[in-house]
């Protein structure tokens, strides 16, 4: 546990670089030529399991001074896959083991083996690999089968976009002059880390094309070499620039980058609707207080918006309204309901929905316990309500944060007035 105490915010952070393009690069620079160039990596639970198992399946990595260089890619299946609680490792690496005749299993912890794999796991069958699942949740089994040169498949968006980002990766690296169709049978969720992977594939030699929610994929035995530097994560700074809007704060983020889409870039537009001072300076973003408005906010293509976002709601003048994020129910936790708690115990007046919620601002009340149940964005969420409420917080298992941004206690006090 961890106590955090009431204060004003004013300082600089530079917050860890993005988790989604760390997992991408790492994964696509192990299918592509060796000699592949990775800057600037996220250090943190999430992308070593990604590591991990890239290294399991053949992966060769040459590490120094925060560059790592792939000397080979993968190879072969691997027995045995421990994605830890990393949705995005169990997702992205489950279409990569399809290109493999020996079997993979890929596991997690308990929380990750209550995440959906269904529907990734039909529309592997469907592209011809051979792929179980348990009751439609991992553990998955995955061999690689008979690809014909055309392949097709569905896949449903509705609850996460990382089964077509894998299908994507996939069907990238099949094999030269195959095709894949992919038909997204449904509205797509958290759109633009689809678009983060088709650019990241694209920058790679990758030709995607699109019509009609169909994506139309031109194979290759290997893509190109890649440079990439990993730009700073808009999920991580989300926080401290919400916490910079907030009554007697003052925040520069640094890092700070548009050249990769990242879905949590819609964090400034969202800050601009509720009142907050935004200055923009290249690659360094100053948020500072002003009169906090109440708001409604979609977040169908950014979820993990929603637990900051409800943060800054509890504290505006007036009823604000969260939407479109039903598939919040298979994050790490069902950071609905687990948002919706956080914020009760601080005595905040909320009703959950079925796609987000309803939150009256009030005073934060503290002296209390917060259970983080195990969830980063939970934790760091109610770490910044906590220096808004009237009395010290207790923060249960503040630890789960190294998922995505181990430092965040550290550039927390160091930033505390």
């Amino acid at each position: 546990m961890i106590t955090v105490n009431p204060g004003n915010l004013v300082g600089e952070v530079t917050p860890p670089p993005s988790k989604s393009a760390s997992h991408r690069a790492l994964i696509l620079g192990s299918l592509s030529h060796s000699g592949s160039i990775i800057t600037n990596l996220l250090n943190s639970e999430d992308v070593m399991a990604t590591k991990s198992a890239l290294k399991s399946m053949g992966t060769q990595f040459d590490e120094k001074d925060n560059i790592i260089r792939i000397l080979s890619g993968v190879n072969r299946g691997s027995k045995l896959i421990d994605c830890k609680n990393s949705g995005t490792t169990l997702r992205l690496m489950s279409s990569i083991a399809g290109l493999f005749s020996d079997e993979t299993i890929l596991t997690g912890d308990a929380s990750l083996r209550t995440r959906p794999m269904g529907d990734l796991i039909d529309a592997l069958r469907q592209l011809g690999i051979s792929a179980e699942d348990n009751h439609g949740k991992p553990p998955v089994k995955i061999a690689g089968g008979r690809l014909d040169k055309y392949v097709e498949c569905d896949i449903s968006g509705k609850k996460s976009s990382q089964f077509l980002s894998s299908l994507l990766i996939f069907a990238a690296v099949r094999g030269d002059d195959c095709q894949t169709r992919i038909n997204v049978i449904s509205d797509l969720v958290s759109t633009p880390y689809v678009k983060l992977t088709m650019k990241m594939l694209e920058n790679l030699g990758c030709k995607i094309g699109y019509q009609n929610n169909s994506y139309f994929i031109e194979g290759s035995n290997k893509l190109n070499t890649s440079n990439t530097t990993i730009p700073a994560d808009y999920s991580s700074a989300a926080y401290f620039l919400v916490a910079g809007a907030l009554p007697g704060n003052k925040i520069a983020v640094h890092g700070l980058s548009d050249e990769l889409p990242q879905a949590d870039s819609k964090i400034l537009d969202f800050l601009v609707e509720m009142g907050a001072g935004i200055v923009k300076n290249h690659n360094k973003i100053t948020t500072n207080h002003r009169e906090l408005f109440a708001f409604d906010a979609n977040l169908k293509d950014c979820p993990d918006l929603f637990p900051i976002l409800a943060v800054f709601a509890a504290l505006a003048d007036g009823t604000s309204v969260l939407s479109g994020a039903e598939h919040l129910k298979f994050k790490e936790t069902d950071r609905i309901l687990t948002t919706c708690e956080m914020l009760r115990r601080f005595g905040i007046s909320v009703k959950s929905t079925s796609d987000g919620a309803i939150i009256k601002g009030s005073e934060a009340i503290g002296g209390v316990e917060i259970d983080s149940f195990g969830d980063h964005r939970i934790a760091m969420a109610a770490s910044i309500l906590s220096t808004q409420s009237n009395k010290p917080v207790v923060i249960l298992n503040p630890e789960c944060v190294n998922v995505s941004y181990s430092n965040f206690y550290q550039d927390l006090d160091r930033i505390r007035r």
